[in-house]
C-alpha cells in the first residue's frame, strides 16, 4: 500500500494557509468592532455633554418662563380697606374691605357684611354707595333700613328713618385736599367721616372727626394691588410649581 506523502503535505499546507487566512480575517473584524465601539462611545459622550448643556440652558431659562406664565394667569385686583380706629365713645373700631378690578368712581361696590358694635348692640352694614361729585367724593355704608344716596350732584350722604330698629350708616368723605374726589391711585388716604348708629328713634351713638363736630377717632382708606389666580389657571399653577421644584430641587432628591 503506497502513501502519497507529497499529496498529504500539500493538502496540509493548503489547510494551514486557509486556517491562517481565516484567523487574519477574524482579527481584522475584531479590530473593526473595537473601533466601532470607540466611535459609538465617543458619540454617546458628546451627546451626553450636549444633553447636559441643553438641560442646563433649559433650567436657566425656565424660571423666567414659569414666572411669566404665572403672572399672565393671575388677575390684578384692588383691595380697599376702610379702617375706623375708635379713641372715645361707645362705638368700637371696625374695618370694611372690598375688592374691585378697577379704581372705583361710582356705583354700589360689593363688600362683605361688616358688623359695627358698641359692645351691646350690633349694626350689620350691608348697603354701599360710591359717589363722585364735582367738588368731592364719598363712600357710604349703611344697614338695610338706612337711606343712602348715590346720585350726584346731591348724593353723598345718608339718612336715618325715624322707626324702631338697629339702623346706622357711616360716610367717608374725600375732599379736594385729599387728592380731589375719589382716590385715583393706590396708597393710604385720610378721609373725613361721620356716622350714626341708632337703637330707637333719638337713641343712638355717633362717630366722626372735627369737620363734623365730633372727635371719636380716626379713619383711613388703604388701597393696595393684589394678584389673584383665575379659577381656570389652577392646573397651570400646579404644573408651574412642579417645574419650579424640578429646577430648584437637588438631583439626588429627584431619584
Amino acid at each position: 500500500m503506497s502513501i502519497d506523502y507529497g499529496g498529504i503535505i500539500k493538502s496540509r499546507a493548503l489547510a494551514s494557509r486557509k486556517s491562517f487566512g481565516m484567523s487574519s480575517r477574524s482579527h481584522e473584524q475584531g479590530e473593526g468592532r473595537g473601533h466601532c465601539h470607540e466611535k459609538v462611545a465617543g458619540l454617546y459622550s458628546k451627546a451626553k455633554m450636549k444633553g447636559a448643556q441643553v438641560t442646563k440652558t433649559i433650567r436657566s431659562i425656565l424660571p423666567a418662563c414659569v414666572l411669566a406664565v404665572l403672572a399672565s394667569s393671575a388677575q390684578a385686583d384692588l383691595l380697599y380697606d376702610f379702617s375706623y380706629v375708635a379713641t372715645s365713645g361707645p362705638i368700637q373700631s371696625f374695618d370694611i374691605t372690598l375688592t374691585s378690578p378697577v379704581l372705583i368712581i361710582g356705583g354700589s361696590p360689593e363688600f362683605t357684611t361688616v358688623d359695627v358694635t358698641d359692645g351691646t348692640s350690633t349694626w350689620p352694614l350691608t348697603l354701599s354707595a360710591a359717589v363722585l361729585r364735582a367738588d368731592f367724593g364719598c363712600f357710604v355704608f349703611g344697614t338695610e333700613l338706612a337711606v343712602i344716596s348715590a346720585s350726584p350732584p346731591t348724593g353723598c350722604g345718608f339718612g336715618i328713618p325715624g322707626i324702631d330698629g338697629l339702623i346706622g350708616a357711616v360716610d367717608f368723605v374725600f375732599f379736594p385736599f385729599t387728592g380731589g374726589g375719589l382716590p385715583t391711585a393706590t396708597g393710604t388716604y385720610a378721609p373725613d367721616f361721620v356716622g350714626s348708629f341708632f337703637i330707637h328713634p333719638g337713641v343712638g351713638s355717633g362717630i366722626g372727626d372735627d369737620p363734623f363736630g365730633a372727635d371719636t377717632g380716626t379713619a383711613s382708606l388703604t388701597i393696595t394691588e393684589r394678584f389673584v389666580p383665575e379659577p381656570a389657571s389652577a392646573p397651570l399653577f400646579l404644573t408651574a410649581l412642579s417645574i419650579l421644584c424640578w429646577i430648584s430641587c437637588p438631583r439626588s432628591s429627584r431619584h
